[in-house]
């Protein structure tokens, strides 16, 4: 029996589509959404699942993405910049960290 539901609707594409264009570097937008994600890795708790308004910011920020490929709307980051991204995320609420480094592989199989 999963407890795993699916995630559909707009954030599917903001996981799938092209992103737009986002200030700053992957590292910089963590900062700016260090309350939500300590807000988010505290109510996963309860929940059992990322809340999905924490997942829409992460998603909206491009965070589910930038280690991709431009050409697939990623930002090509190298792969310090992902530990270094995963580490500040980390960082604020390991939970939410280990669900964006999940994230990008997770529809891969």
């Amino acid at each position: 029996m999963s407890h795993v539901q699916p995630i559909t609707g707009a954030i599917v594409d903001g996981l799938l589509g092209s992103g737009p264009e986002r200030p700053g570097t992957a590292i910089d937008r963590v900062g700016g959404l260090r309350d939500g994600i300590a807000a988010g890795g505290d109510q996963a708790q309860e929940l059992r699942k990322l809340p999905e308004s924490c997942v829409a910011a992460l998603v909206d920020a491009g965070l589910f993405r930038f280690t991709l490929p431009e050409e697939l709307g990623g930002e090509d980051a190298s792969s310090v910049e992902t530990i270094e991204v995963l580490e500040a995320i980390s960082a604020i609420d390991a939970s939410v960290g280990w669900n964006v480094m999940l994230g990008p592989t997770a529809d891969s199989g």
